[in-house]
């Protein structure tokens, strides 16, 4: 008999290790790619959230609320003038559109308030727009008597 003793990993042992690397690594991956893409949609957004807050200010603007949509989508100027097709932020370019009461919302909409919806996509350089908004936000807007 002899006594050697045998240095180094067996087969099996550098498989089994090698699938634990892979089971490991299979699991971080998404999270990194996940948040390399959250990363790259950050500025759009950011982007986005500019442009909707523009829109609402030049609502806020009307003195009176009558005179705004009971309503309807507005998709070509705000009620200031300003064009929802071409509007930028951060050197990104977007279009929006503007929901004055929406059905779910229609009683909320009388002659003192008006539900408002915004929705703001991205304009691409090809002159294509996206299919999703890539922001929406929604307020009330309500003058109050003096």
């Amino acid at each position: 008999m002899s006594n050697k003793t045998e240095a180094g990993l067996s087969l099996v042992e550098t498989l089994v290790a090698l699938l634990i690397f892979l089971a490991v690594l299979a699991g971080v991956v998404p999270v990194y790619l996940n948040y390399q893409l959250k990363a790259l949609q950050n500025p759009v957004r950011t982007g986005a959230v500019a442009v909707s807050q523009k829109v609402l200010d030049e609502i806020r603007q009307v003195s009176d609320v009558a005179t705004l949509p009971t309503g309807g989508t507005i998709k070509d100027r705000t009620p200031q003038g300003t064009s929802l097709d071409n509007l930028s932020a951060y050197d990104k370019s977007y279009s929006a559109k503007i929901i004055y009461c929406e059905a779910a919302y229609a009683s909320l909409c009388d002659n003192k308030s008006r539900h408002v919806h915004v929705r703001v996509y991205q304009k691409f350089g090809n002159g294509t727009t996206s299919t999703q908004p890539v922001y929406e936000v929604s307020t009330l807007y309500t003058k109050f008597d003096q």
